[in-house]
């Protein structure tokens, strides 16, 4: 360094110099890491931008035609008709059967409020009807055959045995015959009596009561009053359901290891209520939940085994189990029925009330003749109806 406190020319020239092989390298580097961070938020900014800018604020629509509520195939099915047909029906006589071809291809079938349908040449050799079936009344319909469209009865519908249908509308009652087959759906706006052994794909519903004999296989089934075998409907006419168990009952608490948490015991084994209890607390069980019998629980029970429940038991809230769940002859559920495997429904037994409706949900449900339940039925692989068991719950 100088006198004057200069760098000698020389130094200057190594500093310039250095500096200037420094930066390049340093901007190199920044480059690289804005890059690679760049790489990392890419996938985030779309996100990012939906945060601050928010487009897709607003509910999804839902298109009712493709509800799940069978109901409503059965509104648009009606539309449907009203729409196409209704001026046809009004000039058709009352015995008179006409066949007119509809634009989307195929035909329509019309019969007046009072005709009587019947098989034509070739349908009667192949025992199918191909053409969509519209009645301006009661509608009757013989065994063995196969309807590969849509029937429609303005009055009452009635099968023969051993029949197949695509879907069925009856604005009055609907009775299918022994064995008969549903691919689709049926509803009917009045009684809806399912025969012996019948097979019900997809869902079947009525706006007023369901009557399903033994033997029929079914997977979503809904109606304000659902009976599973026909001496049901006499038994239940006007009855009320019981505020109270018919029995003495004493209060039970929990005495397992367990803890309370707004007012739920959690308890990390299975559990057995004694006999003619009453559980003061809803219960989450880690094992299995067997209830005595005449027991009541007033609150919401869940299980991660199964849950047994014995004869004359009574549950108000929801019962819900990853394993299966059987319920006693003679029980009363008021709640909705859940299980992860089988729900098994034993004679005498209700589910449901009229004022309060409720679901039985699983992937294979039982229901023995004698059981009446008020909601809906969603078997989401099997469902059956079948006789009393000789064996119960033990």
């Amino acid at each position: 360094m100088g006198q004057d406190g200069a760098l000698p020319a020389n130094a200057t020239y190594r500093r310039t110099r250095a500096m200037s092989t420094i930066a390049p390298g340093l901007l190199v580097t920044l480059g690289l890491c804005a890059g690679v961070a760049l790489a990392f938020m890419a996938p985030l900014l779309p996100a990012l931008i939906e945060l601050m800018w928010p487009t897709d604020a607003k509910p999804l629509r839902v298109v009712r035609e493709h509800d799940s509520n069978v109901s409503n195939f059965a509104h648009g099915f009606q539309h449907f008709v009203e729409q196409k047909f209704s001026d046809a029906l009004r000039d058709l006589g009352t015995t008179e059967v006409r066949r007119i071809p509809m634009e989307s291809g195929g035909a329509c079938l019309l019969m007046g409020e009072s005709a009587a349908f019947e098989l034509d040449g070739k349908e009667h050799v192949a025992l199918t009807v191909t053409s969509l079936l519209v009645g301006g009344g009661d509608v009757h319909l013989p065994d063995n055959v196969l309807y590969e469209s849509e029937v429609y009865a303005a009055g009452s519908f009635s099968s023969g045995s051993l029949s197949a249908f695509r879907a069925v509308l009856a604005q009055g009652s609907a009775t299918l015959g022994s064995g008969t087959v549903v691919l689709r759906w049926i509803h009917a706006r009045q009684t809806l009596t399912v025969g012996s052994a019948a097979q019900l794909f997809g869902r079947a519903s009525s706006d007023t009561c369901m009557v399903l004999e033994q033997g029929v296989a079914f997977e979503r089934l809904h109606a304000p009053e659902i009976h599973f075998g026909a001496s049901t409907v006499q038994a239940v006419a006007g009855a009320a359901q019981p505020d109270t168990v018919p029995r003495t009952v004493y209060e039970f608490a929990a005495t397992h290891k367990g803890a309370m948490s707004a007012g739920i015991w959690r308890l990390d084994q299975s559990l057995e209520v004694p006999v003619a209890s009453m559980c003061t607390t809803g219960l989450v069980v880690q094992g299995d939940l067997r209830v005595g019998a005449a027991s009541r629980l007033p609150f919401p029970v869940k299980s991660n085994g199964d849950t047994l429940f014995q004869q004359g038991c009574r549950a108000d809230a929801a019962v819900v189990a990853t394993g299966r769940i059987d319920i006693g002859r003679d029980s009363h559920i008021r709640g909705p029925v859940i299980s992860e495997v089988e729900v098994w429904v034993r004679r005498g037994s209700t589910v449901g009330t009229p004022q309060s409706p409720t679901t039985i949900s699983a992937p294979r449900i039982v229901i023995e003749t004698g059981v009446v339940v008020y909601g809906s039925v969603w078997a989401r692989q099997q469902g059956e109806v079948i006789l009393e068991k000789a064996t119960e719950v033990a």
